[in-house]
């Protein structure tokens, strides 16, 4: 009998690396779907006694296998693949296997997803953590995979490990022990893959299965039929806190606005090194599933977690500055890879400048629906240019609206912008697209644009 790891790159790896280090004698064998996957050489020259076989996957790669273990980006072949072994044998992901690895050892562990803010929020909380002087590890999908962040056998594990979970991720998890989690939001995404948005939201869902503690965007309505009446939760938002445990935001006498834990004044949100109203919720949210941790559910080292918030410059490709020209900035979003990042970008930006902005995006955008962005449109963009995959698509729904301009690449679209911009308004690229289309990822995407940027003359 053998496991069986499905997929070879990323989270492959680090199975196989989980594998050998804590079942050391388990007979194992590696498939990927593709003909020439990039993770195959790794994999032979480290483990040359592991078997693996590139290409379509077929019923007798799994016929002796008592445990099948499935890549994130694989988790649609789980129905299939289940026909295909016993009804015994598990058809799982790596998120099960650190589940079953941290059992007895006393480990917190935050689980963030949602459509988007996830990494920022997943990073900050580590940032306000590790400035409280807490022993913590994050990872999952964002970075180091959740297995590769245990330590080897015998050796000292973390108090806390907070981890970003993705759809896919979780769509193939059976149970994860969470001390808190939450889900920042929902918006349509991956809809390509998942088959419909019930679908996903359901997958999104799944992080609750066994957590302990719910935080609790409460300026998502739309999260109300996910969220479980079971567990207890608080919530965070950017109105008035409800209750003495919940986050928000209160403003005083003098017009300053404070992030609060009930009628607690925490931190001065007009000192945030991160812009935007999005990232203020993305504090918020950092600091509720902090507390959370606590046993009285209240931040109990303060001038840790502020000094955290405030040493947080924000991600990289993530409503990043790039350069003023004329007055005129520019704002790199790669990473608005849905239509709702981009929403929440030009919501969170768009009072930030005198003018309006204008609009970089396109890709693939994954059967999502691009009418959504109508109403941030309207507000607060001058123009929008358009290049990928899914550019006429885009063009169909917004040129009614806003004036819209076709380009082949993103450099003919960085030179579109710098031609319409002028002083007092802004460029932003934020694709609400995938990048897939057109680059290796969406950081490749990103670092191009700056590329771009940084060369174009001043005006």
């Amino acid at each position: 009998m053998v496991t069986v790891v499905v997929g070879a790159g990323k989270t492959g790896l680090s199975c196989i690396r989980y594998f050998r280090r804590y079942h050391p004698s388990l007979a194992l064998r590696v498939l990927d779907s593709r003909e020439h996957c990039p993770g195959i050489a790794d994999i032979k020259k480290q483990y040359p006694d592991i078997p693996v076989m590139c290409g379509p996957f077929e019923p007798r790669h799994f016929a002796d296998a008592q445990r099948v273990v499935l890549s994130p980006g694989v988790q649609h072949w789980a129905e299939k693949i289940k026909t295909w072994v016993a009804p015994t044998v598990l058809v799982t992901g790596d998120l099960d296997l650190f589940a079953e690895a941290i059992v007895g050892h006393g480990i917190a562990t935050i689980g963030v997803t949602g459509s988007n803010g996830k990494s920022t929020v997943t990073t900050l909380v580590g940032e306000i953590l590790r400035a409280q002087g807490e022993d913590c590890l994050v990872g999952g999908n964002l970075g180091t995979p959740a297995l590769d962040l245990l330590p080897a056998p015998g050796g000292p594990w973390p108090r806390i490990i907070v981890l970003e979970l993705s759809s896919f991720q979780l769509a193939i998890t059976q149970q994860l022990p969470l001390t808190v989690a939450t889900i920042l939001n929902l918006s349509p995404d991956h809809i390509d893959y998942h088959g419909s948005e019930a679908a996903y939201a359901e997958a999104k869902s799944r992080i609750f299965r066994t957590a302990g503690y719910a935080v609790v965007n409460r300026d998502a309505p739309n999260l109300t039929p996910y969220i479980p009446h079971d567990i207890p939760e608080i919530r965070f938002g950017l109105s008035s806190p409800e209750k003495a445990s919940d986050f928000g935001l209160i403003m005083d006498a003098t017009g300053d606005t404070w992030l609060c834990q009930g009628k607690k004044r925490l931190l001065n949100a007009n000192i945030l090194p991160l812009s935007g109203t999005h990232n203020v919720a993305n504090v918020l949210a950092a600091l509720a599933l902090v507390a959370r941790l606590s046993p009285t559910g209240q931040i109990e080292n303060m001038a840790g977690a502020v000094h955290g918030v405030m040493a947080f410059k924000g991600l990289p490709h993530r409503c990043q500055w790039v350069r003023t020209i004329n007055g005129v900035p520019w704002i790199n979003d790669s990473k608005g890879t849905n239509v709702g990042a981009t929403e929440q970008a030009l919501y969170g930006l768009g009072k930030s400048i005198p003018g309006k902005w204008i609009l970089i995006a396109g890709g693939d955008g994954k059967g999502a629906d691009f009418s959504t962005l109508l109403p941030v449109l309207r507000q607060y963009v001058k123009a929008v240019i358009l290049f990928g995959k899914d550019k006429t698509i885009m063009e169909s729904v917004f040129k009614t609206l806003v004036p819209c301009y076709l380009c082949a690449t993103l450099e003919e679209a960085v030179s579109c912008a710098h031609r319409l911009s002028k002083t007092g308004e802004g460029v932003l690229l934020s694709p609400a697209c995938a990048s897939l289309d057109m680059f290796i990822n969406y950081e490749a995407r990103g670092h191009l644009f700056v590329e771009y940027v940084e060369a174009l003359p001043e005006k």
